[in-house]
């Protein structure tokens, strides 16, 4: 399962649910703006220091932001159901 880390008014947490969403994958969203603990869990999930949103991993791996999402997405062949294609 895809997990996004975003905000409100961010584009591209927009743009990675929307993603998500045309390829139906499953995906849970965390608004690190409306709880301090998501954000505070976003920072010791993540192996980098965060600095943008959004931050979204696959399963527990880390991929990074929006871009990535799109790129991993397309190596791998990920459908959302722990198979790719």
């Amino acid at each position: 399962m895809i997990t996004i880390y975003g905000k409100a008014n961010c584009g591209f947490c927009t743009k990675a649910k929307t993603f998500a969403e045309n390829r139906s994958l499953t995906y849970e969203y965390k608004d690190v703006g409306r709880a301090q603990n998501l954000l505070a869990e976003l920072m010791d999930r993540a192996p980098v220091a965060v600095k943008s949103v959004p931050q979204i991993f696959i399963d527990q791996q880390y991929i990074g932001g929006y871009k990535e999402l799109l790129q991993y997405v397309e190596d791998t062949g990920y459908t959302g159901t722990g198979h790719s294609l």
